[in-house]
């Protein structure tokens, strides 16, 4: 029995180390700050427009995927130039106004355009800060926390 608990902890090994364990960390945090900005986001959809409130969500998660793909080369030379740890705070601060904004939201491409900024730049950013080769087990596990 320990042989298999010790191969169901092996994936944690990674949270050994301090600097990726505070970003996996505050990165939960942060997921569950998003979860509930989905929620968030559907009101305003279904106050501009009742009956096209679901065409807009879709539409609003689908330019969450294309800004990720649009903005990670520009973002990962970005992150590998500028301080990664003052890009996260920059993000977060301006992600929580652009999130702090939606109840002032009154037509729809309002909303997308929100979630093009909420998207642009944090996700790419926090990719490209996971550190490359040292740390196998950190590389595997970010995807599970997203």
């Amino acid at each position: 029995m320990k042989l298999r608990i010790s191969t169901l902890l092996e994936p944690f090994q990674a949270l050994h180390n301090r600097t990726f364990a505070r970003l996996y960390a505050t990165q939960t945090v942060s997921l569950l700050g998003d979860a509930f900005t989905w929620v968030g986001l559907a009101l305003p959809a279904y106050a501009t427009d009742p009956d096209r409130s679901p065409v807009t969500l879709a539409m609003a998660l689908t330019l969450r995927v294309l800004a990720c793909i649009i903005f990670t080369s520009f973002t990962g030379v970005l992150a590998n130039r500028v301080p990664c740890k003052r890009i996260l705070y920059l993000t977060h601060l301006t992600r929580t106004g652009i999130v702090a904004c939606l109840p002032l939201v009154t037509a729809e491409w309002q909303i997308y355009l929100r979630v093009l900024l909420l998207n642009a730049f944090f996700t790419p950013t926090y990719r490209a800060i996971i550190p490359q080769g040292g740390l196998p087990l950190a590389q595997s596990m970010t995807p599970t926390n997203e």
